[in-house]
């Protein structure tokens, strides 16, 4: 009896770790290759391979972004990090992920529990010893058990939903440091505006002041009859015209604060001290960049991990439609009416159970199928949000090589307008000119000063966006910066 127990026990320990290994989800290079969605794109050689690369220190393709970073942006950036709402919310969801994936690995672990029972009854007991009945009387049988039961993982069900879980756990990872990038740069893109807000202003002013000058002397020209009233009503325009704008500035300076200081979870009441001096971006970009850029971008990583997810999903599901064994085990002390009630007998039983589904209306063939379709779309969007990466990166390039093109025009511009006031100076001081043409000139220099602050500014904003479009991740000291510009 003992022989064939052995034997029994010994083909339960071989149906429980004779259980096949799982199929791993595909790398992102290789979900890439398989997608249909990326067989008509050839990407140009000015993407670089690093993967077999003895340095893949990607930051050095960031050094540049170093020209915009200072220390009030980094403390407004690490207080976002900290107080945001959105982040907050994000945190939520990696800690239900966490708990996802508490539960997928409790089932590769079994399930104990502990019974107790009594009953007080009337009753004519058996009695096995002298093959009679012993009399009617008073019994309380009881039973105290305790029990365990354990699913062998024998298809990789359980251990494909723990795969499951952690792609979902570093979706949901991911995600928050998608978040917090989206953040960073929405604090920086406002900044920024905000900075360029207040040299307009300064510049506004300087204008208004000229503006306001020129005017007395269309006034004094006026009453000796050198000027109509037309010039007179003209330049009153123009001054209104101006003092509209400033409004309009003021009211976008405010803004601009507002929104930094809702990022980082403040009162938006549009009164953060602000930088008054545009940072200057003059550091060369790579002429190449590595394909691992925009792998390593957190959206794309998310796209990943939703695919693994859904890889593992359907590995499960087509797991659940094969035979499960369960072993249930049971122990305890109780009363053997066998034996005319003698108490605390012990007592030992295994029963495994090998269960499988006949037929089920087809339910687990279509939860596969579905689940199969799942994959698929994920791979599909996978594919689309690498291909809107580099969409992203080339609009981001186009945008800056419009705009260096704008700045060495504009410069040019300027330049000329310089040398022509300069002569126009000499020729005032000589009496050869006049005091209107020279402060027109210097209205059209602080006019070009205007437009040279936009440029700048949008220099800087499209550096922002490329840093952005390539999956730069800030990363910013555990030193306290000071928060002022």
């Amino acid at each position: 009896m003992m022989k064939s127990m052995y034997k029994y026990y010994l083909l339960l320990g071989l149906s429980a770790f004779g259980c096949r290994s799982i199929e791993q989800a595909q790398s992102s290079s290789e979900v890439l290759e398989n997608a249909k969605s990326m067989e008509n794109v050839e990407i140009p050689n000015s993407w670089t391979d690093l993967r077999d690369s003895e340095n893949e220190d990607l930051a050095v393709f960031f050094d540049w972004m170093k020209d915009i970073e200072n220390p009030q942006l980094k403390y407004l950036i690490r207080e976002a990090w900290e107080y945001n709402a959105d982040l907050n919310a994000v945190d939520t969801r990696i800690q239900q992920a966490e708990k996802y994936m508490t539960i997928a690995k409790s089932k590769m672990l079994p399930v104990v529990g502990a019974s107790a029972s009594g009953t007080l009854a009337v009753s004519n007991p058996y009695n096995a010893a002298t093959n009679d009945r012993v009399g009617w009387g008073l019994t309380t049988p009881y039973t105290l058990a305790v029990g365990a039961s354990w699913e062998a993982d024998i298809w990789g069900k359980n251990r494909y939903g723990i795969e499951s879980a952690e792609a979902t756990r570093f979706s949901a990872e991911y995600s928050k440091e998608m978040f917090k990038q989206i953040v960073a740069t929405q604090i920086i893109s406002n900044w920024l505006s905000a900075v360029a807000v207040e040299q307009q202003l300064g510049v506004i002013d300087g204008l208004l002041a000229k503006q306001l000058e020129l005017r007395e002397l269309f006034n004094v020209q006026y009453n000796v009859g050198v000027l109509d009233e037309k010039h007179i009503i003209q330049i009153s325009s123009e001054i209104a015209d101006l003092q509209e704008k400033r409004e309009s500035v003021l009211l976008a300076n405010v803004q601009a604060k507002r929104a930094i200081e809702t990022l980082v979870g403040r009162y938006p009441s549009g009164k953060l001290e602000i930088s008054t001096s545009l940072p200057e971006v003059n550091s060369k970009l790579p002429t190449e960049f590595p394909l691992q850029l925009i792998e390593k971008r957190p959206d794309v990583l998310v796209a990943q991990y939703q695919v693994e997810k859904a890889f593992y999903n359907t590995k499960q599901a087509d797991a659940a439609r094969l035979p499960s064994l369960s072993i249930p085990l049971a122990t305890g002390i109780g009363t053997d009416p066998t034996l005319n009630g003698v108490k605390n007998t012990p007592f030992l039983g295994l029963a495994p159970q090998l269960v499988g589904v006949i037929f089920a209306g087809g339910a687990l063939k279509a939860n596969v199928d579905m689940k199969d379709a799942q994959h698929k779309e994920a791979i599909a969007m996978y594919a689309k949000s690498v291909l809107n990466s580099f969409k992203d990166v080339e609009d981001a390039l186009a945008i800056i090589e419009t705009n260096e093109n704008k700045i060495a025009k504009r410069l040019s511009i300027i330049e000329m307008m310089k040398e022509k006031y300069a002569l126009s100076k000499i020729q005032y001081e000589v009496g050869n000119e006049n005091e209107v043409t020279l402060k027109l000139q210097e209205l059209q220099l602080l006019i070009e000063e205007s437009k040279m602050v936009q440029l700048k500014t949008e220099k800087a904003l499209a550096r922002v966006q490329l840093f952005n479009a390539l999956g730069g991740v800030y990363h910013l000291e555990k030193t306290k910066e000071n928060k002022e510009g």
